[in-house]
């Protein structure tokens, strides 16, 4: 990974992360009894410039161009002679031209890579935005999920141990849109994902939101260990009925309960352990 990005880019998680639900469908049951993380896949994200940033396009020159596919033959064709691995070059330059020097085409293609191989699970470091507990957790009827950050990370990791590639990072929120290349046929940048995946507009910087990528895997989903769940918060409006069937869904795990409550001299609200 290019130095500059991983200082750019914040992966350790903090103590705690939390997730934002509702009762709106029968999924959140998944998540409080097999604790389950959902990866869903970029075309499902409201915002119309998640993930979808616009690349620059270079000038390209023809022989580096037709150079860089006969790199690219000859790493995945190595048993063929030099004329052959020319004739793939070749082809795959016809082929991929217009795509690389091309904007728009350039940018579906970075939007059908992310929308087809990359899964994301988001989580926020507040659990206590009045914002998000009414769009995410239904007019605050919903609950909050508290993740512990350092089991979180230590599962993600034993996963990749097995083969699996996940990565969790900070969003950034920024104005204007990082620079980015168009994604090169048979490759992919992890510099370039990056910065597709962790930049947003600063409109959103009220969610502090992290991101756990899962990669050639979208609308999928893992289950963590029954030490990640900390505490489930549940919202102001949340009602008895819900708060009582959760709490018999999670009653042999370690996990604290909590109830929103207004404070009395501020749009805000604090919780107290039920």
């Amino acid at each position: 990974m290019n130095n500059n990005l991983f200082d750019e880019f914040q992966f350790f998680p903090p103590n705690s992360l939390f997730k934002y639900r509702d009762f709106e469908n029968e999924f959140y049951k998944n998540l409080l009894i097999n604790n389950e993380l959902y990866f869903s896949s970029p075309s499902r994200f409201y915002d119309p410039f998640d993930c979808k940033i616009p690349p620059k396009i270079m000038i390209y020159q023809k022989d580096k161009l037709l150079k860089y596919f006969n790199y690219l033959a000859k790493k995945e064709f190595s048993e063929l002679n030099e004329k052959e691995i020319k004739k793939i070059a070749k082809e795959e330059y016809n082929k991929n031209i217009n795509i690389i020097t091309n904007p728009e085409l350039a940018a579906k293609r970075n939007e059908e890579v992310m929308n087809k191989r990359i899964g994301v699970c988001t989580l926020s470091e507040d659990n206590s935005n009045l914002l998000m507990w009414s769009h995410y957790s239904y007019k605050h009827t919903g609950f909050c999920i508290e993740y512990d950050g350092e089991e979180l990370l230590q599962t993600l990791m034993n996963y990749s141990t097995i083969g699996e590639d996940f990565l969790i990072m900070r969003v950034k929120y920024v104005n204007k849109y990082p620079s980015i290349k168009p994604f090169q046929p048979g490759e992919f940048s992890l510099n370039e994902f990056l910065k597709l995946i962790a930049y947003k507009s600063r409109d959103w910087s009220y969610e502090k939101e992290w991101r756990i990528t899962y990669t050639d895997n979208t609308d999928t989903k893992i289950e963590l260990n029954n030490r990640v769940i900390k505490s489930i918060c549940f919202g102001l409006n949340c009602d008895k009925e819900k708060i009582n069937e959760v709490k018999e869904y999670t009653k042999d795990k370690n996990i604290k309960y909590y109830k929103a409550i207004k404070n009395k001299d501020s749009f805000s609200i604090k919780f107290k352990r039920i």
